[in-house]
């Protein structure tokens, strides 16, 4: 049972690059969705109950769809904008989403979460992302 949990919700949805005409405001952006993700992760780590596919995996999915969003945006901007401040300020969020993402991959509170939610009654999708996740 995949639970869309929807878009993350303190980060900015608009149209990409529709608030972004400076680098200061590009960071601002970029900036609110790691820390939305950072706040994801914290909720993650620190269960007072049990996991589950709703307090567990879609909090996991919605910090994956906050690094994918800004590693995504900031890997495009890198490579195709013409003004070399707002390439330098990519590259640098690129840096942050990548170490954010191996940090993540290593976090046995994460792992922990993710392997004591019960496969009992899941459907067969959900167990076999959670297994390959």
């Amino acid at each position: 049972m995949i639970i869309n949990s929807g878009p993350a919700n303190n980060a900015d949805d608009s149209p990409f690059l529709a608030n972004m005409k400076t680098s200061e405001s590009y960071a601002k952006v970029l900036d609110a969705r790691l820390k939305h993700a950072q706040d994801l992760l914290d909720q993650l780590c620190n269960l007072k109950e049990k996991p589950t596919v709703d307090n567990a995996l879609s909090v996991y999915d919605n910090i994956l769809l906050e690094l994918d969003a800004t590693g995504l945006q900031a890997g495009l901007i890198q490579e195709v904008h013409p003004d070399s401040v707002m390439r330098a300020s990519s590259e640098l969020f690129s840096q942050k989403v990548s170490a954010f993402n191996n940090d993540l991959s290593l976090n046995r509170k994460v792992y922990d979460a993710l392997a004591g939610i019960d496969l009992t009654n899941l459907d067969a999708q959900t167990k076999y992302y959670l297994q390959k996740t």
